[in-house]
């Protein structure tokens, strides 16, 4: 999958874009493509940098790279700011900023993105 922090990592709680994210990850919605990197120079051609880039999930990949009930998450970024967002939506079971469903995912960080989180580090 491919998508810009824009969308995956907002930190200033506007959810619209989260939710995009959210949708590609757990859904596979997006832009279906057949090759990632055409479909970036696509659009670099287009002006659109990597921060920008609108939800794309690579086609006939062998692997639909979506994330299901039990999987393991590992997040390394290591900005806390821009992974809370995302965290809570895929984790929390009050989350209620748009529809989710529980997953059940095993969570783990690399840092602590925020000291109330029960993920591991």
């Amino acid at each position: 999958t491919i998508i810009g922090r824009y969308y995956g990592m907002d930190r200033d709680k506007r959810w619209e874009r989260i939710e995009k994210a959210y949708r590609m990850l757990t859904e596979g919605m997006g832009e279906h493509v057949d090759d990632p990197v055409a479909y970036m120079k696509k659009k670099y051609k287009e002006k659109i940098t990597d921060e920008f880039m609108d939800p794309a999930v690579v086609k006939n990949s062998g692997y639909n790279g979506l994330i299901i009930p039990g999987d393991t998450v590992l997040t390394f970024n290591f900005r806390a700011d821009r992974m809370r967002e995302i965290a809570i939506a895929l984790n929390d079971p009050e989350f209620s900023e748009f529809r989710t469903r529980k997953l059940g995912l095993n969570y783990v960080t690399m840092t602590r993105y925020q000291a109330e989180f029960p993920y591991p580090v």
